[in-house]
């Protein structure tokens, strides 16, 4: 195993069990998303201000709408 995740039982209910990351798996977690995040905004550095406040806009209605 890679050790990235470790288990425990509920405290509250026997029969869950949580699920956690180790200190390993949080550097893995923020390198990956260091990673994802500095390729996001190199690929935005030559936007227009006008041009990133409606992605912006954009990508908060598409993320925030449900069709559940």
């Amino acid at each position: 195993m890679l050790g990235l995740v470790e288990s425990s039982p509920d405290p509250d209910d026997r029969r869950a069990v949580k699920v956690s990351l180790t200190d390993a798996g949080r550097t893995r977690v923020s390198e990956a998303l260091d990673l994802r995040g500095t390729a996001f905004f190199a690929r935005l550095q030559d936007w227009k201000l006008e041009d990133l406040e409606s992605f912006s806009a954009l990508l908060h209605a598409f993320n925030t709408s449900r069709s559940d």
